[in-house]
């Protein structure tokens, strides 16, 4: 095997101690190798070194997702898009302009698992029937 970095091939101690558990199984050994050196399966010593680095590595990976977890549930909280990964269907690059033709597709899609009538009726409980309409100060058609 070879991989660009240690941290490139596993961040995981389960996944590095299977391949320490194939490294040492097999005969000849497996050659595991990096190509920057920092991961070597060769002796004892280079494995004790990949468990501390793997190790590092999965803090290191762990740090990295609680803190962009926190920083995107802040900008949520804030009511801010955060421009990273994908765009949100329906909308353009900003978060928040409408693409109609997308927009459109949710539309359908909503009134295929769930028809307008059924919203309608769902709506129009007891407890809702009763309240004042929103409508200009009349009872929105049902």
């Amino acid at each position: 095997m070879i991989a660009l970095d240690h941290d490139r091939a596993m961040r995981d101690p389960r996944d590095l101690e299977d391949l320490i558990d194939l490294v040492e199984q097999s005969s000849p050994r497996i050659p595991i190798q990096s190509v920057t050196g920092s991961l070597r399966l060769a002796n004892d010593g280079n494995i004790n070194l990949a468990r501390v680095m793997c190790a590092a590595a999965n803090r290191a990976a762990r740090d990295t997702a609680r803190r962009v977890a926190a920083a995107r549930r802040h900008q949520a909280e804030a009511g801010q898009y955060s421009a990273a990964g994908r765009r949100p269907f329906g909308f353009g690059r900003d978060g928040k302009t409408i693409n109609p033709a997308e927009a459109a597709e949710i539309v359908n899609a909503a009134d295929a698992v769930c028809p307008p009538a059924a919203r309608r009726a769902a709506a129009m409980t007891p407890a809702t029937a009763a309240r004042p309409a929103t409508h200009q100060g009349r009872r929105a058609p049902g």
